[in-house]
């Protein structure tokens, strides 16, 4: 069994590198797969902290420990100028 097929998201929408998709993105048309390349945190169904959706290599960014989209990297990053700020005692 690989992961070509991998059943479907919450949106009913069929996930694995073998369905053909556009990006993800409001507006965007490049064509895509709904394998775990464009996955949004790197996995199918989104994880913990991800959104569920798939994107092309301009609205998907690399690095640190996964790839997100923008959507989701604003958020991470958000969360992370809280902590350290209340770690250094700030509000």
């Amino acid at each position: 069994m690989g992961w070509a097929d991998c059943g479907f998201d919450s949106k009913g929408r069929p996930i694995g590198y073998a369905h053909q998709a556009t990006c993800d993105h409001e507006g965007c048309e490049e064509k895509i797969d709904r394998g775990l390349a464009y996955a949004c945190g790197g996995e199918h169904m989104g994880g913990d902290s991800y959104c569920e959706d798939y994107f092309c290599s301009e609205h998907l960014l690399f690095g640190d420990e996964r790839q997100l989209c923008l959507g989701c990297k604003l958020d991470e990053s958000v969360d992370y100028i809280v902590r350290f700020a209340k770690k250094r005692g700030r509000k």
